[in-house]
């Protein structure tokens, strides 16, 4: 049985971490805590704001590697605090352990549930990743072919065959398969899934997850995948200290968007939002994905346009207060050569405040799920929302900058669709993006 997850659905700076310190600092000595955040520094942070609790974060030294101190630490019964990277490994002996234990879960910010899955991981540095994907293909078919795996209608893997003469080769393929892990999708991607049984009653006796607009997170729609129950809380602010309240209403949200929206000025210069505008393709179809990552693998030609209105963007102010992104695999097509690598922000960012001095903020892409985790959960009946899943991703990363101290910031959101989401949400009006009319007549004129 799936145990309801507390979701804790507040805008960033609205005190998360600090309701959960608060949270942790009133809990009995007899419960154990497990604190899983993005980030080393973060880490640092629930240590020095939980002194008694005496967290404890996992170490390589004197234990070989992190994940055996780990469980070390799970048996001893002490306080811990750890990665998204290390927690994303627990195995079935980690389970074991937390059921005879007494445990609380924190999650800081949503996990990576869903990702690739490289059969030949082994050998990073020594092929592209398009030639594992490629070949990850072939092994795969090949599995198939020769009856060792079969696909489920939902493309859930099933190992049938226990032997096999390369079965050391796909010893850890084997073992996702067999724990229910592992999926292939339109006989195209591989993806491996965070494991589901950390969800149930028996293994944390409470799961808190602290994030921002989860509903149209890849989370979300993994609960629902999964049939994880979930409700919802918020931070607001009692006796002057930061509490979890469970939700009834989103009034609180209305009146925090009321706060900010008057220090964020979005750029509406008609000649740096051009490139995000909606387009022609072949056979003089219409497209309104411009910057997306298949716009960027299929528009090399448009590199220096987009390199030039990043610099005209980011030139107005020193290089200290500048912040962009777009796709990492095209980064180094279009980041200008005057403009420093630590201006890049990647844009799946979250729970840090490493560039909340930033003022300057361009966002080079337009968002979509991968269309191949999107037909996974359609499998089950699960439609997703892209829009809103666009603009959940959109609105973390713009949260990096300044604007999480109250300060006013400048934002340059070429692509008319992300730019239309953002401001549909900051002035509270339903999400969802329609193509204007007025982009009809920009493609007639430039069709002429």
């Amino acid at each position: 049985m799936k145990r309801k997850i507390k979701v804790v659905d507040s805008p960033m700076g609205t005190g998360k971490t600090m309701a959960a310190i608060d949270y942790i600092n009133q809990l009995d000595d007899d419960i154990n805590v497990l604190f899983v955040t993005p980030f080393l520094t973060e880490c640092e942070r629930i240590i020095e704001g939980c002194p008694s609790s005496n967290f404890i974060q996992p170490s390589e030294e004197g234990f070989g590697t992190k994940g055996r101190h780990f469980k070390r630490l799970l048996r001893n019964n002490e306080n811990i605090v750890c990665t998204h990277a290390l927690f994303s490994y627990v195995d079935d002996e980690v389970l074991d352990i937390l059921r005879l234990s007494n445990y609380i879960l924190i999650l800081d910010e949503v996990l990576d549930v869903i990702s690739g899955y490289d059969i030949y991981k082994h050998l990073e540095g020594e092929m592209t990743d398009e030639e594992k994907q490629k070949y990850t293909i072939q092994d795969t078919s090949s599995l198939i072919k020769k009856g060792f795996i079969t696909i489920e209608d939902d493309y859930l893997v099933n190992w049938s065959q226990e032997e096999d003469a390369k079965l050391k080769y796909y010893e850890n393929m084997k073992n996702l398969a067999d724990r229910n892990l592992l999926y292939y999708v339109g006989d195209k991607v591989l993806f491996w899934s965070f494991t589901v049984e950390v969800f149930e009653e028996d293994i944390f006796d409470e799961v808190l997850l602290l994030t921002y607009l989860f509903e149209y997170q890849i989370q979300a729609y993994y609960y629902r995948f999964h049939q994880i129950p979930y409700e919802y809380y918020h931070v607001e602010q009692v006796n002057g200290k930061p509490k979890f309240i469970q939700t009834i209403n989103f009034d609180h949200e209305k009146k925090w968007k009321e706060s900010v929206r008057g220090l964020i000025d979005i750029c509406e210069s008609h000649n740096l939002n051009d490139i995000g505008r909606a387009y022609v393709g072949e056979n003089n179809q219409e497209f309104y994905s411009a910057l997306s990552m298949n716009w960027y693998r299929t528009n090399p030609d448009k590199y220096d346009k987009v390199e030039r209105c990043i610099y005209n963007f980011l030139r107005r102010v020193p290089a200290s207060k500048r912040m962009y992104t777009t796709f990492k695999e095209y980064d180094k097509d279009v980041k200008p050569k005057k403009v420093s690598a630590e201006s890049f922000v990647p844009l799946n960012a979250k729970a840090t405040n490493n560039y909340s001095n930033r003022t300057q903020c361009a966002y080079m892409v337009n968002r979509y799920m991968n269309p191949y985790i999107a037909n996974l959960f359609k499998a089950r009946n699960i439609e997703v929302d892209q829009d809103k899943f666009a603009l959940s991703e959109m609105v973390q990363w713009v949260w990096r900058s300044a604007i999480r101290t109250n300060n006013p910031i400048s934002l340059y959101i070429p692509s008319v669709r992300m730019r239309t989401l953002f401001k549909q949400w900051l002035n509270d009006e339903e999400v969802g993006y329609t193509p204007y009319q007025s982009e009809y007549f920009t493609l007639t004129r430039k069709r002429d």
